[in-house]
């Protein structure tokens, strides 16, 4: 049985006190020096290599490797949550201790490149034409296990397109973007269904549905900025004391339909999760989510289709029939990415 979310409304001089003014501003200047001066720097220390060139790319466009490697290096800088190593000091260094950047992006001599300048991560890959567009691909590479971390693709028309898509993946290629929803809850009497905020900024999310009716639920709904789910996956990690089942529905703008105001009209993509006492990290992919029927029914519209690339709510609906009965739970959510 589908319990249907309800959408709410969104809603993003005298002068001898001179001296003593002109210190006051003194202090205040020195203590915001000191605070930023006291900024720790991101911890991560990543290299990104020249893209290994492949197929006509390499004749048409010879300098394509190093403009790929440059646009991911602006998109992590932008990014702001990582210590990016100047490509041409990397260079240098390769070329003075004879590495080979080949050996490297297969995971050879990277404990000497590691060690050398303290990176953690290394960003390699290959870029070909491939009939009128580009395809690139990408790989995080872990330097001390050479272990690849993850693998990325992207593919575009222009090589103007290409820089945009790289640059705007930046933000998910090593640890993958957070995201924050807006948290607040829905219900249907007798249900109840409430959320608070831990001083960690978990999400605590406690409901009860005690009856079996159609008409009856609770629900967590998050508004969030804009974010694409194309070519990527959601990794949600969440803690239940129950482990009841629930519905994950996430909310899309889609082009032609949705309209500015009227969260009904933003499209879902629904998912059931089994789900069971304790925390656990649940993963979704865009092929993981369909329109619901009953979505469809309540909009008389079987044509539009979820858009993965414009994610605006994020939502859990809880479950119930027969078989499970009356259910309580306490859900915490631990954390929301996008990789």
């Amino acid at each position: 049985m589908l319990i249907p979310p309800c959408f709410k409304d969104l809603h993003l001089r005298s002068r001898p006190f001179l001296p003593l003014l002109a210190a006051l501003l003194a202090a205040v200047v020195l203590a915001a020096g000191m605070t930023a001066s006291a900024a720790a720097p991101p911890d991560i220390k990543v290299a990104v290599l020249d893209f290994e060139q492949r197929g006509d790319a390499a004749q048409s466009m010879p300098d394509l490797g190093l403009l790929v490697a440059d646009w991911l290096i602006t998109g992590l800088v932008a990014d702001g949550r990582y210590q990016v190593i100047e490509r041409r000091y990397l260079q240098k260094l390769l070329k003075e201790q004879k590495f080979q950047a080949s050996g490297l992006a297969d995971g050879h001599n990277n404990a000497g490149i590691g060690k050398l300048l303290g990176v953690q991560v290394l960003v390699t890959g290959t870029i070909a034409r491939l009939g009128d567009g580009f395809e690139a691909t990408i790989r995080v590479v872990e330097v001390e296990t050479a272990a690849i971390l993850s693998s990325h693709s992207a593919h575009a028309a222009t090589t103007t397109a290409l820089r945009n898509k790289l640059q705007e993946m930046a933000a998910y290629l090593i640890e993958g973007k957070q995201l924050t929803p807006k948290w607040s809850t829905y219900s249907a009497k007798p249900a109840a269904s409430s959320v608070a905020m831990d001083k960690t900024g978990t999400a605590v999310w406690d409901y009860t549905v005690p009856e079996i009716n159609d008409d009856i639920y609770a629900g967590l709904e998050g508004q969030n900025e804009s974010v694409s789910l194309s070519d990527r996956s959601l990794y949600i990690t969440l803690h239940t004391e129950k482990g009841w089942p629930l519905y994950l529905v996430l909310l899309s703008w889609v082009e032609g339909y949705s309209r500015p105001g009227e969260p009904d009209t933003l499209v879902p993509g629904e998912v059931f999760l089994e789900l069971s006492p304790g925390k656990q990290e649940l993963v979704i992919t865009p092929g993981d989510l369909a329109v619901p029927q009953w979505w469809r029914d309540d909009h008389n519209n079987t044509e539009v289709r979820f858009f993965p690339g414009d994610i605006r709510m994020v939502e859990f609906a809880c479950e119930i029939d027969e078989e499970t009965g009356p259910v309580a739970d306490r859900v915490q959510v631990l954390g929301i990415v996008v990789r």
